[in-house]
């Protein structure tokens, strides 16, 4: 199960998957609550049970074309239970957002693309070019939709990582 701040969402992906096992959006939504790019990795074991719901939301019949996308994305994130560097995998996947929201720039899909921009910027980087851009994004959703329950904790997040790196920067060694 994903850590406890992810567990109630994880809970609820993972009814509506009980309920209907060809919902492929369910996977996509349990897969998720393991990739919290900005408290801590996830474990191998948390790895794994991603790619199995990933894996999962793949094979599922009902899935539109827009959910194909977010599951190949997701895919990319967990491939293969956690081959290879979380780094590597975090650019993947925004890229592969990147080609979600090129093709489907509605609000949901903007957030989702600027959460993964912030997700892959590496650890002491320098600069805020990435934050900016997705800040952009951010901004762009809260002002059509100022009411939007997630786009304020965004827009928080990607300040709160830049003022800390600007912060890190100016510190003396």
């Amino acid at each position: 199960m994903p850590k406890r701040r992810c567990a109630r969402a994880f809970e609820r992906f993972s009814r509506v998957a009980m309920k209907d096992p060809e919902c492929a959006l369910a996977y996509w939504g349990a897969a998720m609550t393991y990739n919290h790019p900005f408290w801590d990795p996830p474990s191998q074991s948390d790895e794994a049970a991603a790619w199995a719901m990933v894996q999962k939301g793949l094979s599922a019949l009902k899935a539109s074309a827009r959910e194909k996308l977010y599951l190949a994305a997701t895919a990319a994130l967990f491939k293969d239970a956690g081959a290879g560097a979380k780094s590597a995998r975090d650019e993947h996947y925004r890229d592969a957002m990147a080609a979600v929201y090129a093709q489907y720039s509605d609000d949901e899909t903007k957030l989702f693309y600027g959460l993964s921009i912030l997700g892959a910027i590496p650890e002491g980087s320098k600069g805020f070019e990435p934050q900016g851009q997705a800040a952009k994004l951010f901004e762009d959703v809260y002002a059509r939709n100022p009411d939007h329950p997630g786009v304020l904790h965004y827009l928080i997040q990607g300040d709160q990582q830049r003022t800390v790196r600007f912060i890190w920067h100016k510190m003396p060694s």
